[in-house]
């Protein structure tokens, strides 16, 4: 084979390489821009659903997102997944999630509210009734609650919010030791006191 065919295979087998690459690094940021698209679009487009499990109890479904380290990387820094700042072995290292739960409960609060006098008259078909009693409202960020007193009867509805951010991540000792899994959770609501009962992690073979 003459010297001249042998640069021309030697550049054609480079070019095709490059080619190679560059369309490799080309599909990696098209897969990252599609992922990064899903995330900032997904909390209004996918929807919570609700049903009734056999125990009776009411169940939320919410279909998960997918991420790649590299996409969690890009946009740690952006407000959807700011959140996962308050987890300290999260922030230090992004890589060792493997998953991230926003979630809100409702509970009921005992509380202290002021009362106040009113007198109003409700009007139900032909009767008209004069009630007489007190009324309290009490509102604070995640609490709302609002009733009346009237003799020795009490009639209160009071809503309390609990958001709860779940982090769920690995560590290990050393480079190649046994991954360890842990779980972390934290609530905006200072008056919420969480306790984790169990995490399960299904094995991988």
């Amino acid at each position: 084979m003459r010297r001249i065919d042998i640069i021309v295979l030697i550049l054609v087998v480079l070019l095709g390489g490059a080619t190679y690459a560059l369309y490799g690094m080309w599909q990696k940021e098209k897969e990252l821009r599609k992922e990064t698209e899903t995330l900032y679009k997904s909390q209004d487009e996918i929807k919570t659903t609700y049903y009734q499990n056999k125990f009776g109890q009411e169940v939320a479904k919410r279909e998960a997102i997918e991420l790649s380290n590299a996409t969690l990387r890009r946009n740690f820094e952006s407000k959807e997944l700011e959140w996962l700042k308050q987890f300290k072995s999260v922030d230090n290292k992004i890589s060792r999630l493997e998953a991230g739960i926003q979630s809100q409960a409702t509970v009921i609060k005992t509380l202290t509210a002021k009362l106040e006098d009113f007198d109003t008259v409700i009007i139900r078909g032909k009767d008209t009734i004069r009630l007489n009693g007190k009324s309290f409202v009490y509102q604070d960020k995640y609490t709302t609650a609002k009733g009346i007193i009237s003799g020795d009867s009490i009639i209160q509805k009071i809503e309390m919010q609990v958001p709860l951010d779940i982090a769920i991540y690995h560590k290990k000792k050393w480079l190649f030791g046994r991954k360890k899994y842990f779980t972390e959770a934290t609530s905006k609501n200072p008056d919420a006191k969480i306790e984790i009962t169990s995490t399960l992690i299904k094995k991988r073979k």
